[in-house]
């Protein structure tokens, strides 16, 4: 599958952050939600090889879609981006829902498409979380 082909939603309240990761993102297919009610309503409509979301949101956040996607389509590929410094609660989180990467906000632009692109790569199957 080709860069432009792969399609990617990627979730952010903030709308800079969303702006920006699609020009990171810009070799590849990107659509953009600015929340988890909207991006349950694209991964309903749409079929995407790899969510990349921000962890904090208002009402549910980027744990509760993860969880939503691992449950509803064990394939897709979850990155999580946060804007805290202080990341050992969110790697507990990630160790119990199996998302793919955990990056800061911030991070060089390298860092995220080396991670969009390992994800992308990686076959395994996740384990499905209760």
């Amino acid at each position: 599958m080709s860069k432009q082909t792969t399609k990617i939603l990627v979730v952010d309240d903030e709308e800079d952050g969303t702006l920006l990761l699609k020009l990171v993102l810009e070799e590849y297919d990107v659509e953009v939600a600015s929340s988890y009610d909207e991006a349950v309503s694209f991964l309903k409509t749409e079929s995407f090889e790899l969510v990349v979301s921000d962890y904090r949101m208002p009402e549910k956040d980027g744990i509760d879609l993860l969880n939503y996607a691992g449950k509803n389509f064990p394939d897709m590929k979850f990155i999580i981006l946060t804007g805290h410094q202080d990341i050992s609660e969110e790697m507990n989180e990630r160790a119990k829902f199996n998302c793919d990467s955990i990056l800061s906000k911030g991070c060089a632009d390298e860092e995220i498409l080396e991670a969009v692109e390992k994800a992308l790569q990686c076959k395994e199957p996740k384990k499905i979380s209760a």
